[in-house]
């Protein structure tokens, strides 16, 4: 399970709010956020096992997240790693539009996904979602989405919840990112509605926030949870990166 909730040009003052919980084995060995050596553009945690990410940023305003999508017909071990779809958008140059349909048609090499992508433009901001479910692309327009592990737009409850506070968030005057950061933190007996997942053996990994302000002034910060059974840190961490985003 997974929890991405997006705010697209709905606040005055910041064109993008991503924030996204990572679930995962405690066990898979992982690298918190940074700016990586064989790519340097990009600023996202590594997945130290298939080499990808499950969301990020990179200098020049593209970002990506991913989910796994619990409703697809069939699930193949040896099928490319979902967090490669991020980390190919970060990576590549070519338009958005040329990268969607190109994963359009290459759908049938992953398992089942949600990817939300975008280029942060000031003056036309790009969001797409893009699934495999039904080869599936959709321009979003602004607005605040949820997305869990099924399709977008299904009314799960922690996606409920999770949109709710968010937009409750949205409406007081000040932004504190650590007010966010929290909203991805709530247990709740029913592991279904429950935005933070907390078993012995897979849970929530992290929690990353990624704020762009009108004048590119970009800000990622992100928490890695400790767990008694995996590979963290012994005690919460943070890490906080501060950039502005360079015209293309």
């Amino acid at each position: 399970m997974c929890l991405i909730l997006l705010a697209h040009s709905v606040s005055p003052n910041f064109p993008l709010i991503l924030l996204a919980n990572r679930d995962e084995d405690h066990a898979r060995p992982t690298a918190a956020a940074h700016f990586w050596p064989d790519e340097k553009e990009v600023l996202a945690g590594r997945d130290l096992v298939a080499n990808g990410t499950w969301l990020g940023i990179n200098r020049t305003g593209r970002w990506a997240a991913v989910s796994n999508l619990r409703c697809f017909t069939s699930h193949i071990t040896d099928q490319k790693s979902r967090g490669h779809l991020v980390k190919d958008f970060l990576t590549t140059m070519s338009p958005v539009g040329s990268f969607v349909t190109q994963q359009r048609n290459n759908g049938y090499q992953y398992n089942g996904y949600n990817l939300l992508l975008g280029q942060i433009d000031l003056s036309r901001p790009e969001v797409v979602y893009l699934t495999n479910a039904k080869s599936q692309a959709v321009n979003l327009p602004p607005g605040i989405y949820g997305l869990s592990n099924h399709t977008l737009g299904t009314d799960e409850s922690r996606v409920i919840k999770g949109k709710c506070q968010l937009k409750s968030m949205l409406k007081k005057e000040h932004i504190e990112e650590k007010q966010l950061l929290d909203i991805m933190k709530q247990l709740d007996d029913d592991t279904e509605s429950s935005i933070f997942v907390a078993n012995s053996d897979y849970g929530t990994r992290s929690t990353t926030l990624i704020l762009v302000k009108r004048d590119g002034s970009t800000l990622l910060m992100e928490r890695t949870y400790y767990s008694t059974n995996g590979a963290t840190p012994d005690k919460d961490s943070d890490v906080t990166f501060q950039f502005r985003i360079r015209p293309r």
